[in-house]
């Protein structure tokens, strides 16, 4: 048995990082949903070779998304501190580059922006799923590239 054999637990619901994000896309509840769990022991990169399961999914045409948030501040509109900014502008240019390695490398390239701006991994490896299916001839397209809560990007953006 592979250390990727994926398991179906029905018993679980959807967590809030999917839920809030298909409640404004799907507001009827009218789409079957699977959810990943994350594997928090595995490295950066076993989360990015599970491409491999994923890929013959997205190529049957199935919506792959990939939802995460990291540092923030409660007040929604406080202004947002230079090393928010500094990684989120180094996040896009890795995505526009097709720069997997430095968006898996990230708190070695970083630094202190990286630290601060995702604490703890889990907000940050569905974005590691998603550069993962991402094939030589897609092109990315930003839909929103803005802040909430300070540190908090919610850049968002689809491969074509």
């Amino acid at each position: 048995m592979s250390q990727y054999d994926p398991k179906i637990d029905a018993k679980r619901g959807i967590e809030h990082g999917a839920w809030s994000i298909l409640i404004h896309l799907f507001p009827h509840y009218d789409i079957p949903v699977l959810q990943l769990s994350l594997n928090l022991d595995f490295k950066l990169q076993q989360h990015y070779e599970i491409r491999s399961l994923l890929k013959p999914i997205r190529e049957e045409g199935v919506l792959i998304i990939g939802s995460g948030i990291f540092a923030f501040s409660e007040e929604i509109n406080a202004e947002s501190p230079d090393w928010a900014i500094e990684f989120d502008h180094s996040i896009k240019k890795a995505l526009i580059e097709k720069n997997h390695e430095t968006i898996i490398k990230y708190r070695r390239l970083f630094g202190k922006s990286a630290k601060l701006s995702v604490p703890t991994d889990e907000h940050y490896i569905p974005l590691i799923y998603i550069i993962g299916l991402q094939n030589e001839k897609d092109q990315i397209r930003f839909i929103y590239e803005k802040f909430q809560n300070s540190g908090m990007s919610m850049r968002s953006f689809i491969l074509e």
